[in-house]
């Protein structure tokens, strides 16, 4: 509906608001806006794709499955060391 290119600009803009209001959050909170920096890297190449051409972004969705785990990985890490009071 919005197109290959507008729907990256999208996801950018989205995963760089998340990491900007994730800096509001208290220590150790904190550490996870850096999570939103892999995304943005990834995402950042394929801004211009045109429709036609939308089937290349799927390397990128494939990068994507492995940043994925690897950040949910280190959020969950996050939530245990808030879990426990780390401060």
């Amino acid at each position: 509906m919005l197109g290959a290119a507008s729907t990256v600009r999208l996801a950018i803009g989205l995963w760089t608001a998340a990491g900007l209001l994730m800096l509001l959050t208290p220590f150790p909170a904190t550490l996870s806006a850096i999570l939103a920096a892999p995304y943005i890297a990834l995402a950042w190449p394929f801004r211009s794709v045109p429709d036609a051409a939308s089937a290349s972004a799927n390397r990128g969705w494939r990068r994507f499955l492995l940043v994925n785990y690897l950040a949910g990985f280190a959020a969950t890490l996050i939530i245990i060391a808030i879990m426990l009071g780390v401060r």
